[in-house]
């Protein structure tokens, strides 16, 4: 269903995976965006969160959910 309102350039639940050398380590980063979807613009990644603020109060997003969308975005990009 929402595949068809977003249009068939929105892919639902695109699932998130990176592998990262870090000295002896290698991180393994991974989660599940809610959407991506290709536009004439470029790229949107669809990550919906739930509030019980008043949105309007809001200044900033929250660090923790913008740190998520930019770790979803590195990994698409890569």
């Amino acid at each position: 269903k929402i595949q068809r309102q977003m249009g068939s350039s929105y892919h639902p639940e695109v699932t998130m995976k990176i592998q990262v050398p870090f000295e002896e380590f290698t991180l393994q980063i991974e989660g599940r965006a809610d959407g991506v979807m290709e536009t004439d613009e470029g790229t949107v990644i669809d990550e919906i969160k739930g509030v019980f603020k008043n949105l309007d109060a809001m200044k900033e997003p929250v660090q923790v959910h913008l740190a998520q969308a930019k770790c979803y975005a590195f990994i698409y990009g890569e």
